[in-house]
């Protein structure tokens, strides 16, 4: 048992200070405890990123494959090693120690799977640092900066100078001169350590945003409840931190009670960038909750089983296989009708006041965003969006060069009806 009412904040923060750094002191030969980057280098050290070496080589320059590692480890830190990996980089090995670590950058969103080259032996600069470090966080990198611009090798880079000043506003980086940033300089281990520290604790909220300040107290809340667990728990080796923020978050988002707000975990984000990704394993229908928290088919993939088993638009899911889903969320029925290929799954639905019974064959289903025809006049193209997945840019634009490629086209229908949204 513990007490949230009679521990006191300052009891908590040296209790906090001393289990992070009391056993650490001697970690490393060659970083001083009056370094500059003693700790940072400690808070990753405790996380897993760096491992428990006699010499941590401070200065040692670092490669972008091995940045690439430190963010995995410290975003991802229970990611496991696909079993087979195929790398969609020229200039990668789908054997080599980095692969594994950029697998899981792509599936996070550190990296987008479509830079074509990787250089994964190659000095990081603080610029590409900074960039993967924003992504790592999913935090959108500002488009423009306004202001005055007063280093000379930012002024020249116009797409690089509000993440830039952004993160030096954050605390995350220093200009190596007072009119000079250095963003192509090479960045050290110990840098990047710093870097990293100080995003991993930024509160990336505007300072001057009046609109959060009624939060503070109750962030506060949050925060010494965490605390205190972390340091009072009777049992601490049992915590899990990701399973415990993983709670907190969907407890808050649950308590909106709003169908279209919802917090997936690690396993529901991957199956949805699968869906979006176009291609994965299930009945193939997009489905949705109405106004009145009936689970419903939004449509079913053409030529998908769902679409060969008889699921119709409109259907309302009542049941799937013996679970009842009145009162069940969008995500745990969703969950329950995917299921991997060769397996099945009985769906009660209610269609038109009458109920109907439909045994379905799971299996692979591969995405179309969109499909097109040319009307019978030979004059309108008919451009029909099935579902915003990532490949629909490409599809459209596609389409599109096939309008320009015939003069006699002169419109287009655009059809949107029956898509799951996006």
């Amino acid at each position: 048992m513990f007490s949230l009412k009679w521990t006191s904040r300052a009891f908590i923060a040296l209790m906090l200070s001393f289990s992070i750094l009391a056993p650490s002191l001697m970690a490393y030969d060659d970083v001083a405890g009056d370094s500059p980057y003693f700790y940072a280098i400690e808070y990753l050290r405790k996380n897993d990123v760096f491992k428990n070496t006699k010499l941590f080589k401070p200065d040692s320059i670092v490669s972008r494959a091995e940045y690439i590692s430190y963010l995995v480890k410290l975003n991802s830190p229970k990611f496991k090693r696909a079993a087979t990996i195929k790398l969609p980089y020229s200039d990668t090995k789908d054997n080599a120690w980095y692969a594994p670590y950029l697998v899981e950058a792509v599936r996070v969103g550190i990296l987008t799977g479509k830079e074509g080259k990787m250089n994964p032996d190659q000095n990081i600069t603080l610029l590409d640092a900074l960039e993967l470090l924003f992504h790592s966080r999913s935090i959108p990198i500002p488009r423009r900066y306004v202001g005055e611009m007063p280093y000379t090798d930012l002024a020249k880079n116009k797409q690089a100078q509000a993440m830039v000043m952004r993160a030096a506003e954050l605390g995350i980086v220093q200009p190596q001169k007072r009119d000079f940033f250095g963003l192509y300089r090479k960045i050290s281990r110990a840098e990047a350590a710093k870097m990293m520290y100080k995003m991993d604790l930024v509160d990336l909220r505007d300072p001057g945003d009046a609109s959060s300040a009624g939060t503070d107290s109750e962030l506060q809340r949050i925060e010494n409840a965490w605390k205190l667990l972390q340091s009072n728990y009777v049992d601490k080796d049992t915590l899990d931190p990701k399973k415990l923020a993983d709670t907190a978050i969907k407890s808050m988002v649950d308590t909106l009670q709003d169908p279209y707000s919802v917090f997936m975990d690690e396993s529901e984000n991957q199956a949805f960038s699968d869906e979006i990704g176009g291609q994965f394993e299930g009945i193939g229908a997009y489905v949705e909750m109405k106004e009145n928290k009936d689970i419903a088919i939004v449509t079913p993939i053409k030529d998908s089983p769902a679409f060969k088993a008889g699921v119709k638009a409109g259907d309302i899911i009542r049941k799937v296989d013996d679970f009842d889903t009145k009162g069940a969320t969008l995500q745990e029925t969703v969950k329950r009708i995917k299921g991997p290929k060769g397996s099945t799954v009985k769906l009660t639905l209610e269609r038109n006041g009458e109920t109907v019974v439909l045994e379905v064959a799971r299996d692979v289903v591969n995405i179309h965003s969109l499909e097109y025809e040319v009307l019978a006049n030979g004059k309108v193209m008919r451009i029909h969006l099935l579902t915003f997945s990532t490949t629909l840019v490409k599809d459209f634009n596609d389409v599109v060069e096939i309008i320009r490629a015939n003069p006699e086209i002169k419109g287009i229908i655009l059809d949107v009806r029956n898509n799951p949204g996006g």
